[in-house]
């Protein structure tokens, strides 16, 4: 018998649980929020995909390929009536935002030091 502890989920629980829904995709594109908010700065819910893009790839230039790749496949996916965009592209894009918002980030703490 499954037994409640009452109170909601934690909110790691809930946001995993959220982002399990989501496709391959749009799972990959949830980095380019996660890096912005990792560089400090605030993506606005009614910002579009390509506004939150041009912002990370003006906060991490190095960043702008990956960057440009996850839109044009998170785009793709989203607005082409075949939906078939790169997942294996996206990820690898996603991958490499990721790698380079920690980096940048750990660079930004030990300036601050």
């Amino acid at each position: 018998e499954a037994r409640r502890f009452g109170g909601p989920p934690p909110a790691f629980l809930r946001r995993g649980a959220r982002r399990a829904l989501l496709d391959p995709l749009e799972r990959a594109y949830v980095e380019v929020d996660q890096a912005l908010l990792r560089l400090g700065l605030s993506p606005q819910p009614a910002d579009t995909a390509a506004e939150r893009a041009a912002a990370l790839a003006h906060a991490l230039p190095e960043a702008s390929a990956p960057v440009k790749c996850l839109l044009a496949e998170y785009e793709h996916a989203t607005y082409s009536p075949r939906r078939a965009g790169s997942v294996h592209q996206a990820r690898e894009a996603a991958r490499s935002i990721r790698r380079l918002s920690w980096m940048e980030k750990l660079r930004r703490l030990i300036r601050r030091g």
